[in-house]
This record gives C-alpha cells, sequence and structure tokens, in this order.
C-alpha cells in the first residue's frame, strides 16, 4: 500500500469514528489602520498616542494600555481567535 493510500485509510477511518477535520485560519494580511478599524468596531477603543515629528504613530492606547503595533495586533489576534475568526498579519510592515 502506497503512503497516499494509507493516508486515505486513515483519515476515512478517522471520519467513520466521527472525528472532524478543520482548515487551519489562514492570516488576513491588514494594514494597521485597518487593525484599529477592526477593533474600534468591535467596541473596542484604540486611539494613536502622537510622537513628536512622525507622521505614523508608533504606539496607540487600547484598553488603558499602551501598546506598540506588534502588541496591538496580538491584541487584535487574540480577540478574533475568540471569536474563530483568522488572524491578522500585517501586510507592508516591518519593525524599525
Amino acid at each position: 500500500m502506497s503512503t497516499q493510500q494509507e493516508y486515505k485509510t486513515l483519515i476515512t477511518e478517522f471520519l467513520a469514528q466521527g472525528g472532524r477535520i478543520r482548515t487551519i485560519p489562514y492570516t488576513q494580511p491588514k494594514s494597521v489602520q485597518e487593525v484599529v478599524e477592526y477593533l474600534n468596531k468591535a467596541n473596542v477603543p484604540v486611539q494613536p498616542v502622537s510622537a513628536r515629528g512622525r507622521r505614523e504613530p508608533r504606539a496607540y492606547l487600547c484598553s488603558g494600555k499602551i501598546m506598540n503595533v506588534e502588541r496591538l495586533v496580538a491584541f487584535a489576534n487574540d480577540h478574533r481567535r475568540q471569536r474563530r475568526l483568522p488572524p491578522f498579519e500585517l501586510k507592508g510592515w516591518f519593525s524599525h
């Protein structure tokens, strides 16, 4: 029996015993602004913390805590995970 046939047999037996196969949710590329909008729509107020001389804020006030971009996305992903939604991934953003 080939490896592929073995996999098919194992999967068939798993499903026959009442098992379920769920796909892993793919990340959704988003900008920081889209993450902020998502949280605001979910009744989680997020405000940028102004930084002198910068066009893009590097910190956000969320749930009474000051968070950097990575922490804000992690917070949003925790929120999304509780609702069984795919996680966010920032597009076009990298740490400085």
